[in-house]
């Protein structure tokens, strides 16, 4: 036990050892030396409390200097952070204690500072709307699923409050839209498509529309608006595509989900 004491040497006996350990150690010395890194942690968060107890004014005013040196702030603002990433579980359980003490009160105190800081509140619900965006997707389209009411009446109330905005989006899809134009298309072709599309929807009852097999406006690839490049579908299967380009065995690079089949071609046989 005492062998791995610094001044313990090899050649003392196990009689000789404590001796020494003794003649310069005192026993609390000695204990100390003998724990554990935990156990000694522990010892000296005791006498630190101890001594606080002792004598709390002398701790507060070395600790009103101390924040008054220069960098003060900044160390301590670093250390706390470090601290609350290395304790994250503690610090929550802690937040989650103060919340839940007086949560009434903490409600209150929320709203009013929303209050009072819409853009921080707007900046915060854009970061984490962003952070957590196939998530909010997939909770947005079941809500639909199982309201599908309650919706139409959001998109509704959406559309009234956003005139302006909408009609902004379109203009920039417009004119992101007519750089996909080519004057060496064939218009007659083009105009056929469109044509069958209409027929097809007098004659099934169903509304067909023309899609653009590559989208005009994709994430990761445009195509162009030329009638090799348009085909006639229903218009769910069009709204579920959006702006995708879905081709059998293509798929984005990292992307591990598997391919999704082409929606079926409008025709009448």
């Amino acid at each position: 036990m005492f062998q791995s004491l610094p001044f313990v040497k090899p050649e003392m006996t196990a009689l000789e050892a404590p001796i020494a350990a003794l003649a310069l150690y005192s026993t609390e010395e000695l204990e100390f030396s003998l724990m554990s890194p935990d156990e000694k942690r522990a010892r000296r968060r005791e006498r630190d409390r101890a001594a606080y107890a002792r004598d709390p004014e002398k701790f507060r005013r070395l600790s009103r200097e101390n924040r008054l040196k220069v960098g003060a702030a900044e160390r301590h603002k670093e250390y706390s952070k470090a601290w609350a990433l290395s304790n994250a579980d503690r610090v929550k359980a802690l937040r989650k204690a103060s919340y839940e003490k007086d949560r009434r009160t903490n409600i209150e105190k929320a709203q009013s500072w929303k209050m009072r800081n819409p853009a921080k509140v707007l900046a915060s619900q854009r970061s984490r709307a962003t952070i957590n965006r196939d998530k909010n997707r997939a909770a947005r389209k079941a809500w639909e699923e199982r309201n599908p009411t309650a919706a139409l009446e959001s998109f509704k109330r959406y559309r009234e409050r956003n005139r302006a905005k909408i009609r902004a989006r379109l203009t920039v899809s417009k004119q992101g839209r007519e750089k996909r134009r080519v004057l060496w298309a064939n218009q007659d072709a083009i105009l056929a498509v469109y044509r069958q599309a209409e027929f097809m929807t007098r004659t099934t009852g169903r509304l067909h529309v023309v899609d653009h097999i590559i989208p005009l406006q994709g994430r990761t690839v445009s195509g162009l608006h030329v009638d090799t490049n348009l085909r006639v579908v229903e218009h769910h299967e069009n709204a579920r595509k959006h702006n995708a380009w879905e081709s059998p065995g293509w798929q984005r690079p990292g992307d591990e989900a598997a391919p999704v089949a082409i929606p079926s071609q409008g025709s009448l046989f």
